[in-house]
């Protein structure tokens, strides 16, 4: 998702959470943990909660307006300070294998330029890794 559509999502997220307009002053560290536990319980579109991930991603786009308004000194303090982020599972990448970057080559793209960047792309990571790295002699 581009990052101009995750502030729009975000804002609309906490456009839906706070009903009406918000007021500085109700930014407490009770209503940040409020909000994230609100982000916690959303559904999707497909109809699945958000992941820890995303809650992350939408919650540091809330959190950058907190930081600014206390900047600003719309804020004395930043009420986020003592609230953690929610854990998210480091995940092995997967790559495409050979014979599906072959099949991937042989398909018809109408964005040509798109379908070689992106076959470049893995081209670059398949020769990466299949290729070792000589190391310098000391």
């Amino acid at each position: 998702m581009p990052v101009y559509n995750y502030w729009i999502s975000s804002y609309n997220l906490f456009k839906k959470f706070s009903g009406s307009s918000v007021s500085c002053i109700d930014i407490t560290e009770n209503y940040c943990k409020k909000y994230l536990e609100y982000l916690k319980t959303t559904i999707t579109n497909r109809g699945k909660c958000l992941d820890n991930s995303s809650i992350n991603h939408y919650f540091s786009k809330f959190s950058s307006v907190v930081k600014d308004a206390v900047r600003d000194k719309l804020i004395s303090a930043n009420p986020l300070d003592k609230i953690k982020y929610l854990k998210v599972k480091s995940s092995e990448p997967i790559y495409l294998t050979f014979s599906e970057l072959q099949s991937l080559v042989n398909t018809d793209c109408k964005h040509l330029e798109l379908k070689r960047a992106f076959i470049f792309s893995c081209l670059s990571i398949y020769f990466a890794i299949k290729t070792p790295t000589p190391h310098k002699q000391l």
